[in-house]
């Protein structure tokens, strides 16, 4: 390997990046793709608080992302060709992989998609409640906003539809557009960063109250805004633009309609729970918060109290429930329990508290009598297994609306004829159990086996899967991490080396013994991306996250623990490929560009190109013989988005000749999300493909006349 020193940096524990500018710029894309990411592809970005809070994300998280949970930003199904050269023309769809803001209040406060939703349609559940499908599939959308008071509608955010505020009639299925961040009407500038966030309808249900992002090259902030829910666009009012840096969102309304609650958090982690008056904006603190995650508030029906969420102390992370006057001037804790409890809101006559909990060991709906601010005899569960998140409102008849993650990513297989394209068998789906949360197929080396990794309830609940190709049997092996960012074998066919985090969040590659299960620590990976084995098994290739733009690519020494730099200029895409024999290194540049560098240092060459129409994915990966590569190839897409997008793979001999388009196409967000894996065979692909969305639900018949089981 190379003798040069690598001078960067490798501390025990990732620095994280601060702010949406942070972020974006790591992303290389603008702060509202970022943001648009997050909220329609579960982009991992963390909050100091709640749904209104400081973000902040993890850089090895973003690259596990981007690995397992891309889908399609500005990018539209068309053919793709290459040029008698031998450089494809065209440029594929971008990764995309949509996110919004405080949106995942649900796919960032949860995080995982659930894994198991309710089937769509109406059906019973315990003593009475039933819940009902409203909204089978919302594809693109943002599920930060609220129920009217009738339960007729609800508000959203579109990504697909560039981050504008939306309302969809829930009986009807129409949707209508309530901002327009392309012309600036409600933008106020006319900048291309501006878009909605959590809203909140009225109590009368004529006006919506909402969070507006605004962005420049100096600065970002937030609005809070005010809009008629008229039948035509109207410009909106702006109520209350904190102070730089810090973010407002809206809570809820009072019942009044004369102020809404909202919440100001800081990058300091610190929140301020606020009155804001739509009258003249005039901000009443009412409870100030130097911890944790800014919290979700409710208020009561009666106007006199707000319900909220937070860590009663600086030393947990487990939440309770607590209740304060309006005026600040007394406050009770009405849920205090060992378990994480998360506000959703009051029941229409005030009486009850709703909110959901893990103390019976999964998320379930609960409640809690309060009378005058106070608790009133023990919490009792009104819905098992049932996570409602923050919940979209509760409305005046007692429905509850929410929203729900569903995966649609299966692990395909497939076999092709790599000198003509096609197929020799068609693609399938062989795992049929604990479908949407599998991924990660990797074939053994001496072919006999298929091991994946697949996602069991709980965000940080893995399992590694080791399927026989001959009998389709399967074994499976606990993993004691936190996250998993990728698999391997070993040369031997009897190991594996598996990439992530511990269960104390701690960055490394650990081995693991198929036959027994056994794990093995074998380094820290703090800032080490896309890692893949040397031929000997002796050294690790990485990219360094903390240097600029990821360019950096380095080999770590398991015998001694020394690093070494590539030398090389390896541009800005940051996964790489590094070839059968080891001597080269395949990279995809500015998703244009397919080069080829050799290991022992060198600028390397282009292999093929693409022209501004098309873009090719994130991965490329080797044939076993060394003589070509795979490449997923799309058309880009812009304006709002009409069709699903459509990947193709293709052949890039390395000796120059022409590329060869395969058989092989999807028009599922996740194809290409992956890398793609080969058979020993060099024929057999595994590959993930499919895309998530969302969808809504009511929970009816909710009534609180008699507990249904005792607190635990």
């Amino acid at each position: 390997m190379p003798n040069r020193d690598h001078q960067a940096s490798h501390p025990t524990a990732e620095t994280p990046l601060q702010g949406w500018k942070e972020i974006s710029s790591y992303l290389e894309r603008d702060t509202r793709t970022a943001q648009r990411w997050e909220a329609s592809a579960g982009l991992p970005v963390r909050r100091q608080g709640g749904s209104g809070g400081s973000v902040y994300a993890y850089p090895s998280e973003i690259e596990d992302w981007r690995a397992l949970n891309s889908s399609k930003a500005d990018s539209k199904p068309e053919e793709s060709a290459f040029d008698g050269s031998g450089r494809p023309v065209g440029r594929l769809i971008p990764w995309f992989a949509v996110a919004g803001l405080v949106v995942l209040a649900f796919l960032v406060i949860r995080f995982s998609p659930i894994l198991d939703p309710p089937s769509p349609s109406a059906q019973a559940a315990e003593d009475g409640l039933r819940t009902e499908l409203v909204w089978p599939e919302a594809v693109g959308v943002s599920p930060q906003g609220w129920v009217s008071p009738d339960g007729n509608f609800v508000t959203y955010v579109d990504w697909i539809d560039e981050g504008n505020l939306a309302i969809r009639n829930l009986e009807t299925g129409e949707s209508r557009r309530l901002t327009d961040t392309a012309n600036g009407v409600t933008s106020g500038s006319a900048d291309n960063s501006s878009f909605a966030s959590n809203s909140r309808i009225s109590p009368d249900g004529k006006q919506v109250a909402y969070s507006w992002y605004l962005a420049s090259p100096a600065d970002e902030s937030t609005e809070l805004r005010l809009l008629p829910l008229g039948g035509d666009a109207e410009q909106p009012r702006t109520i209350l633009r904190p102070a730089d840096g810090n973010y407002a969102s809206v809570q809820d309304w009072f019942p009044d309609g004369d102020r809404v609650a909202a919440v100001i958090s800081t990058s300091d982690s610190t929140s301020r729970i606020v009155t804001v008056s739509l009258a003249d904006g005039e901000v009443s603190q009412v409870r100030s918060i130097d911890w944790g995650a800014a919290p979700r508030v409710r208020v009561s029906p009666d106007g006199r109290y707000l319900a909220y969420s937070r860590a009663p102390s600086r030393e947990t992370t487990q939440s309770d429930i607590f209740v304060v006057a309006v005026d600040g001037s007394s406050e009770s804790a009405i849920v205090k329990h060992a378990a994480s409890d998360e506000i959703v809101g009051w029941s229409p006559d005030g009486g009850h508290l709703l909110f959901n909990s893990d103390r019976s060991g999964q998320s379930s709906l609960w409640a809690q009598r309060v009378d005058h601010g106070a608790a009133a005899g023990e919490a009792f569960l009104v819905m098992p297994k049932l996570d409602v998140g923050p919940g979209l409102g509760i409305a005046r008849d007692g429905s509850l609306l929410y929203a729900v993650s569903v995966s649609r990513r299966r692990l395909h297989t497939a076999e092709i004829d790599m000198e003509t394209g096609s197929f020799i068998q068609q693609p399938i789906s062989p795992i049929e159990r604990f479908v949407g949360s599998n991924s990660r197929g990797v074939f053994s080396p001496n072919g006999d086996e298929l091991a994946y990794t697949s996602q069991r309830q709980r965000r940080d609940n893995h399992v590694i899967v080791i399927r026989s190709l001959k009998t389709g049997t399967e074994r499976e092996i606990p993993l004691r991490l936190s996250r998993v960012r990728g698999i391997n074998w070993q040369p031997d066919s009897k190991h594996l080396r598996v990439s992530g985090l511990d269960q104390n969040g701690k960055a490394g590659f650990f081995g693991v013994d198929t036959a027994t299960g056994e794990m093995q620590f074998i380094a820290a990976s703090a800032n080490r991306g896309s890692p893949q084995w040397t031929l000997d098994g002796m050294h690790i290739l990485y990219r360094d996250y903390q240097t600029v733009g990821g360019e950096g690519l380095y080999s770590y020494s398991l015998a001694d623990g020394s690093i070494e730099a590539i030398p090389g200029d390896f541009g800005d895409g940051f996964n790489f490929s590094l070839s059968p024999d080891g001597r080269q290194i395949a990279t995809i540049e500015a998703r244009t560009e397919i080069r080829l560098h050799p290991v022992e240092g060198g600028n390397g060459r282009v292999l093929a190109s693409t022209d501004e129409q098309h873009q090719f994915g994130r991965w490329t990966v080797w044939t076993p013989d060394g003589k070509a590569l795979l490449v997923l190839k799309g058309v880009r897409q812009t304006g709002r988005q009409t069709e699903k997008e459509l990947w193709t793979l293709w052949i890039v001999p390395t000796d120059g000749s022409p590329p060869i388009k395969t058989e092989l196409q999807h028009e599922l967000a996740n194809f290409g999300a992956q890398r793609l894996n080969i058979h020993p065979g060099g024929k057999r692909l595994v590959y993930m493909a499919g895309g998530n969305f969302d969808q809504f639900w009511a929970l009816r018949d909710l009534t609180f006349d008699q507990p249904r089981q005792a607190a635990e």
